[in-house]
């Protein structure tokens, strides 16, 4: 009688909780679940006990919150539960606990029958510097799953552990394949190659490309410039920048990696992906300050135009060598710049263009002059050619052609190109009636040129003929 009167009180008596009990029973409060995290190390006892709840799910999230390393021994029995989700968010959660004891635990969840549990494991072992982690990211840097691939990558730049480089380079690794003919179908005169990589995923890829620009290792280059030829889009700019990232040193890699190679014909027919990749490895090398990359530049200007607005690649391919052709102020490529400004409906390349031929100087002015035979181009290289470094007395016959030209505007340029060369005595009295003829024309604002340098060379004259 008196052990059944025991156990009825034991009953009968209410249970102890603690003071976080109430909300920690109802996590998908957005309040108790802030308040719980909030707390900390007091409220650990009752969102301990919350874990065998229906929330435990929640309570896991709230103890990696939290981030104790007193709440990971009861996190890792989680790790073993037929719920895969609830195995992932224990995974991520011990990884932000970083208990002392549980990256083993972690490193064998590599083999779990779930991605996404694989994934969260992996990414987490970054919280524990001292652990050798390599086998485990080598493993996941494998796996079938792009998500736990990505999370191997992401784990390893996290953890700033540069000494394991490689692991990332063989992501970068491609062949060639050629396609497989149809039946019947047109055979080809130029056959592109299929670029198969060894990681298929574009992300991983180019997270991988980025890690490895954040790790600045000399050793990396020859693999990033290797996949440069064939990468594409935001992987290309990635490998240019992780290239960049590496400071001065880079451009000489650069500069040994560009293949000696005629420009010619049946190279553009056939190597066109390696001439544009010796193009970017002298952009790469000019951008970093080394002038020996200039005459690498001028062979880019080579490459066939019909493309460019097409071709994004090539496009900021030109725009970037045209660029730095003017930042060294490079005589030789006067020439091809000319007519590139003449032939370009890109308004950025234009731009540049103009830029670097002013930066040119002196001579682009007689290259300016030969191409000034387009009606369509004509006011832009005319107000070139009023520049004090670019004028020349080889505009001549085109400025007097362009006077008579139906279009308003062309006349207007070449009747102020022309009053300025007189001006300046570029040309001589002789030229002078073309002048004239040009206040008969219909245009005013034409006239009205014609007017103000024919006072102005009166002027001058009359000055002149002063004793």
């Amino acid at each position: 009688m008196r052990l059944l009167v025991a156990v009825a009180s034991l009953v009968a008596a209410p249970l102890h909780a603690g003071p976080f009990a109430e909300q920690a029973a109802k996590l998908d409060l957005p309040a108790n679940f802030t308040a719980i995290v909030q707390a900390g190390e007091p409220a650990l006892p009752d969102l301990t006990a919350a874990l065998t709840g229906p929330r435990a799910g929640l309570a896991v999230q709230a103890l990696g919150k939290m981030r104790l390393k007193s709440a990971a021994p009861s996190l890792l029995p989680l790790v073993k539960s037929p719920d895969a989700e609830l195995r992932a968010a224990a995974a991520w959660a011990l990884g932000q606990c970083a208990g002392p004891d549980t990256a083993p635990t972690l490193a064998a969840l590599i083999a779990d029958t779930h991605p996404l549990v694989r994934a969260a494991a992996v990414h987490a072992l970054a919280q524990w510097p001292q652990f050798d982690a390599a086998p485990a990211w080598r493993t996941a840097l494998a796996d079938a799953d792009p998500a736990v691939r990505s999370a191997a990558v992401t784990a390893l730049r996290a953890s700033r552990r540069t000494q394991l480089f490689p692991l990332l380079l063989p992501l970068l690794d491609y062949h060639l394949e050629k396609p497989a003919e149809k039946p019947g179908a047109e055979k080809k005169t130029v056959i592109e190659d299929i670029v198969v990589w060894r990681e298929p995923a574009n992300s991983v890829r180019l997270a991988a490309i980025q890690t490895l620009g954040e790790f600045k290792i000399a050793d990396a280059l020859p693999p990033l410039i290797d996949a440069l030829e064939r990468e594409t889009s935001f992987n290309r700019l990635a490998i240019i920048a992780a290239i960049e990232a590496q400071g001065a040193g880079a451009a000489k890699v650069c500069l040994g990696r560009i293949v000696p190679i005629t420009y010619d014909a049946d190279a553009i027919k056939n190597r066109l992906p390696l001439l544009i990749n010796n193009g970017t490895l002298a952009v790469i090398a000019g951008r970093l300050g080394d002038d020996r990359c200039v005459p690498w530049l001028r062979e880019t200007l080579k490459l066939p135009r019909t493309s460019l607005g097409k071709d994004k690649d090539l496009t900021e391919l030109y725009i970037q060598s045209v660029e730095l052709l003017g930042r060294f102020r490079d005589a030789a490529a006067a020439e091809p710049l000319a007519q590139i400004l003449k032939e370009s409906r890109i308004r950025q390349l234009s731009a540049n263009t103009e830029t670097a031929l002013r930066a040119i100087g002196r001579p682009a002015a007689r290259p300016l002059a030969r191409h000034l035979d387009s009606w369509q181009t004509a006011p832009l290289f005319l107000r070139l050619l009023r520049e004090p470094d670019l004028r020349t007395h080889a505009a001549r016959d085109a400025i007097a052609k362009f006077l008579s030209h139906e279009s308003d505007a062309v006349r207007l340029e070449a009747t102020e190109t022309l009053g300025l060369y007189l001006s300046q005595g570029i040309l001589d009295e002789y030229d002078t009636p073309l002048l004239e003829g040009q206040f008969h024309d219909p245009n005013r604002e034409v006239r009205a040129s014609c007017a103000r340098w024919q006072a102005a060379l009166a002027k001058k004259s009359a000055g002149a003929a002063r004793p």
